[in-house]
């Protein structure tokens, strides 16, 4: 994804405000080349991982929300994953 870590971080959080899903939890490692955000909604876990590649103006980003162990709900997570794309 086009965009420091620090600025896809920022959509990732606009995202979850938008969508309903208060941020339970965070995470930077690397002095910030690696970050997550974690949140709940509708019973599903839903978990952002952050990364900065090469240069650093390109941020490998995932997107996940779990029912539970077995459970995952993949269609809601690249809906989410899209948003965050189209976040300005």
């Amino acid at each position: 994804m086009e965009g420091s870590v620090a600025d896809v971080e920022r959509r990732a959080r606009a995202v979850f405000a938008a969508e309903g899903i208060p941020v339970s939890g965070s995470q930077i490692e690397n002095s910030g080349d690696k970050r997550e955000i974690k949140g709940t909604k509708g019973g599903l876990d839903i978990t952002v991982s952050m990364e900065r590649q090469g240069g650093g103006q390109t941020t490998k980003t995932e997107v996940s929300a779990r029912k539970n162990i077995a459970v995952w709900d993949k269609d809601y997570a690249q809906q989410l994953l899209g948003k965050i794309v189209k976040e300005k």
